[in-house]
């Protein structure tokens, strides 16, 4: 299926702090300003020491080891009282949030809320805010007997929200989600203890953020899907995944030491059918996997296998699963590129075990690549490389007498050349041009640089 062809969305739910309003900082400081008003000050190391306790836990802490407040449930009542206060007189709207709204409800689209924090809290500041006409359904952890870590909120919401407008129950992949922090999905006071990360928010379809919930990844990756509506998610901002592995299925696949080096400083593995042995044999953890799992191994089939019923069963999988129809209309490169862009926005990507054995399918990758505007870098036994646009260029960290060559993928590219055999400065070159093929590194720190146009370059070892 096309990105043009993608089922619109049939259903929002939002988390509400730090995604519709504007309320993180506030969590960030409500627990100095209590501790103050008994003439304590606090440092972040003090608080930090707290941060893994449930709050009436904390708030029991603070009470017994500072000797503040009357009884613990006193504090805790005197908190209440100050976020009420907040809730109902001075948390902001986040920006861009209100015609999100106006937007998703123009387009047909049923929103709820899931929150951790205490509904009557919630609901004074939508109203004050004038946005709790949006939101048939709310729904808290609390109703739902367990913490965002566990996808049961999200369900509940879901069916509260259908029985509420009387339409069916969609499936997951058309329902999305919009969180503010996706490392495990958090819960919110998780959020407030990893202030320094400050993650951003996005959003994604229910069916992937419930399996997100039941694996509980150490890396968690945000994404953010227009769908049917013409705006950014409101909790939009730089993605934290910045730069993607992606190991191919080459038939000729690279070493252990290339998807080594490959994966190294990425955020991400997505494996590619075959590319999941490639992973495996190097020691790689992965990801997600993308793929008709028609050229794995038997017991790379079994570990996909074994993946699909974790996540069927609500169990811990060892990765995410995107399955194909070996009668697809695609190329799984293709579907994995669009994976990356649905989960992760346009990361960069750095390619391995892509151009091995079929010269079809090399200039079909190299086709793919040229598309994507987040950068490309190439990793493989032999050669590292770039996919370069227009206003970028490329230091290649190669020896001197290494052998070098650039090759246009568009209609026709700029490209100068500086510390080679054969230098160019500004020279316009056809697409598939065999000029820039078998240069010669002759200085320590050689640059290529396209001013305009496509070009995939190597750097052979």
């Amino acid at each position: 299926m096309s990105d043009t062809q993608r089922t619109a969305p049939r259903a929002f739910i939002f988390d509400c702090d730090g995604t519709l309003i504007d309320s993180m900082g506030m969590w960030l400081t409500i627990y100095p300003e209590l501790v103050a008003r008994y003439g304590i000050s606090m440092t972040p190391e003090d608080f930090a020491a707290t941060e893994s306790l449930a709050l009436p836990d904390e708030i029991a802490y603070y009470h017994e080891k500072l000797g503040i407040g009357e009884s613990a449930e006193a504090l805790i009542a005197e908190l209440r009282g100050m976020l009420t206060d907040r809730y109902a007189h001075t948390i902001p709207l986040r920006e861009g949030v209100a015609g999100f709204l106006e937007q998703a409800r123009a387009a047909g689209i049923p929103m709820a809320i899931a929150t951790s924090t205490d509904e009557d809290l919630v609901r004074s500041a939508l109203v004050r805010l004038g946005i709790d006409g949006f939101f048939p359904v709310l729904v808290t952890t609390a109703e739902a007997g367990a913490s965002k870590e566990h996808p049961d909120v999200y369900d509940l919401a879901l069916e509260r929200l259908c029985a509420a407008t009387g339409s069916e129950v969609p499936a997951h992949r058309d329902v999305w989600v919009f969180e503010d922090a996706m490392g495990g999905l958090p819960a919110r006071r998780r959020v407030r203890s990893a202030r320094a990360r400050r993650p951003r928010g996005g959003a994604l379809p229910l069916r992937d953020l419930r399996r997100r919930v039941q694996r509980a990844p150490a890396r968690a990756h945000p994404v953010v899907h227009g769908g049917g509506v013409a705006v950014p998610s409101p909790c939009a901002g730089e993605p934290r995944v910045r730069r993607v592995a992606v190991v191919g299925g080459s038939p000729e696949p690279s070493g252990a030491s290339a998807v080594r080096r490959a994966v190294r400083d990425a955020d991400a593995v997505v494996a590619v059918d075959r590319g999941l042995d490639a992973a495996r044999a190097a020691g790689v953890p992965v990801d997600l996997f993308c793929g008709d799992a028609d050229s794995v191994s038997a017991e790379g089939a079994a570990a996909v296998r074994a993946a699909e019923r974790a996540c069927d069963a609500g169990e811990r999988a060892a990765f995410d699963v995107e399955r194909y129809d070996p009668h697809k209309d695609f190329t799984d490169l293709s579907l994995v590129l669009r994976a990356v862009r649905e989960r992760w926005g346009d990361p960069a990507l750095v390619c391995t075990c892509l151009s091995g054995g079929n010269p079809d399918h090399l200039l079909g990758v190299l086709g793919r690549l040229a598309g994507w505007e987040g950068g490309v870098e190439l990793a493989e036994d032999g050669f590292d490389g770039r996919i370069l646009h227009g206003g970028s260029s490329w230091r290649p960290e190669a020896p001197v007498g290494s052998r070098f060559s650039f090759i246009p993928l568009s209609g026709e590219a700029v490209v100068s050349e500086r510390g080679f055999r054969w230098e160019l400065d500004r020279r316009r070159v056809e697409l598939l041009s065999d000029l820039g093929i078998s240069n010669v590194i002759e200085e320590a720190s050689p640059t290529i640089a396209c001013h305009e146009g496509t070009i995939a370059c190597w750097a052979f070892r």
